[in-house]
């Protein structure tokens, strides 16, 4: 979340109201998530989703709310699911390959210097 709100300030955006939610837990519905923060004042003019779940949850919740997205809250989602080109408008997706990440990562892991330590046997006291 820090690097989403420093993003948004070196862009001149407001963060004064932005707000967290922590919704990874598997039975918390993220429709209802949405509706909450849908029912603060103010309500966001954006939103960042993190999975596809919350994607889904958050697209229904602003459409039940009878708002449109871009017009009246945005949504940037972390995943880019091949089905979120169907809806209309397009959602904004932030593209993270998993297979190139864990390429490039294997890659700074092999050009380091790995040094095994076995671990220390505890004394027979």
């Amino acid at each position: 979340m820090t690097t989403i709100v420093n993003v948004a300030r070196a862009a001149g955006v407001s963060t004064a109201t932005v707000s967290t939610v922590d919704n990874n837990h598997p039975q918390i519905d993220p429709r209802l998530t949405m509706q909450e923060l849908l029912d603060q004042e103010p309500s966001p003019d954006a939103v960042f989703v993190t999975n596809h779940l919350m994607t889904i949850g958050t697209v229904h919740a602003i459409a039940q709310a009878k708002l449109f997205i871009p017009s009246d809250v945005a949504v940037i989602s972390l995943d880019d699911m091949p089905w979120a080109s169907l809806l209309q408008p397009r959602l904004t997706a932030v593209a993270h390959p998993a297979y190139d990440l864990c390429g490039a990562a294997r890659g700074q892991a092999t050009r380091r210097e790995v040094t095994w330590l076995p671990p220390e046997k505890e004394s027979e006291n």
